[in-house]
């Protein structure tokens, strides 16, 4: 596809900026179509500005694979959302199974978010309403769902463990969802970038590193501790898959896609709902008569003031579940 002209080896200017344009991309569409090629590094990435050109693409087989990244290649680590095709497939199903025999969408993990909650609850309330950043107490909230899931145990707030996993895990996958520049470099370039002290590459490795020394500590544990006739929580079951194929060469069930998939986890179940969680916060700071007040009213009717509400309760509270998917349309 067409494109505006770029500089050799480094590209477009456009990608040398922290945030992505989008209205930049408009721009460029009026004069190269709906369809353009920016050179970002030495690679070539396609911004589609019209819905005609997005339904054609999305629904063809031929761009649905994720694209090689060159720092899961160099970690050797990669899970669900970095696998193609039956590694993918196989994974996937996998993980919905085990999850599944967890309790996963079940009363017993509603009862383990609802013990959450409260814990959440409980801290706010300590604050006696002082000003506070909700970040610091929504992030580990939030990823403590997950933590129990993957280790079968949550950390309290003060926990050096879970202080370790909140601060390296924010770092990764703002590094992983921000398009870093090094992404793009040249396979050459980004080793020797990794040779070099004091680099974002090297800094950027040292912290996946970090988290997948973490994660390994607990794969070890959990070996030493496993019960064949019953699983705590993810790992367990990873790790009995993992054994199951010992002996195939060819295998898709293997360590550095069990740290992957725990990787993507806490990424999609932590990081994705505090973002969400914020929102809503700051939707309701921002909406207080036609938003939050109507929301207190329903959950005041439905549930009262006497006991936590339920997943039950939903089908009882139309406008705060209509709050709730108008965040996620946005």
């Amino acid at each position: 596809p067409p494109g505006p002209p770029a500089l050799p080896l480094i590209g477009h200017s456009l990608w040398r900026r922290k945030i992505f344009h989008h209205k930049a991309c408009m721009d460029y569409s009026k004069e190269y179509g709906p369809v353009i090629r920016f050179r970002v590094g030495v690679k070539d990435v396609i911004v589609l500005n019209d819905y005609e050109s997005i339904k054609e693409v999305l629904t063809r087989k031929e761009v649905l694979n994720r694209t090689e990244n060159i720092l899961l290649d160099r970690t050797g680590v990669k899970g669900v959302v970095a696998l193609n095709g039956d590694a993918w497939q196989e994974n996937r199903r996998f993980c919905l199974h085990v999850l599944r025999d967890l309790g996963f969408g079940r009363k017993s993990m509603e009862e383990h978010i609802e013990e959450e909650v409260q814990y959440l609850a409980d801290k706010m309330r300590d604050l006696r309403g002082s000003p506070v950043d909700i970040r610091k107490y929504l992030v580990p909230s939030m990823s403590n769902n997950i933590t129990a899931l993957v280790f079968g145990n949550r950390y309290p707030f003060e926990d050096p463990r879970r202080k370790f996993l909140d601060e390296t895990l924010g770092k990764a996958l703002k590094v992983i969802g921000s398009g870093s520049l090094f992404t793009f470099l040249p396979r050459w370039a980004f080793n020797a970038a990794v040779l070099l002290r004091f680099t974002s590459v090297s800094a950027t490795i040292k912290l996946f590193e970090d988290i997948f020394a973490f994660i390994s500590e607990q794969v070890e544990q959990h070996k030493d501790t496993l019960d064949e006739n019953s699983d705590r929580d993810f790992i367990d079951g990873y790790i009995k898959k993992m054994k199951e194929h010992k002996d195939n060469p060819d295998s898709f069930f293997k360590r550095g896609n069990l740290l992957g998939n725990v990787l993507n986890f806490f990424g999609a179940g932590s990081n994705t709902v505090q973002l969400t969680v914020n929102w809503h916060l700051l939707n309701c700071a921002d909406k207080v008569d036609s938003v939050k007040r109507r929301i207190q009213e329903e959950i005041d009717s439905v549930v009262g003031r006497e006991r936590q509400p339920h997943w039950e309760d939903h089908k009882k509270m139309p406008f705060t579940v209509a709050t709730i998917w108008e965040m996620y349309r946005w």
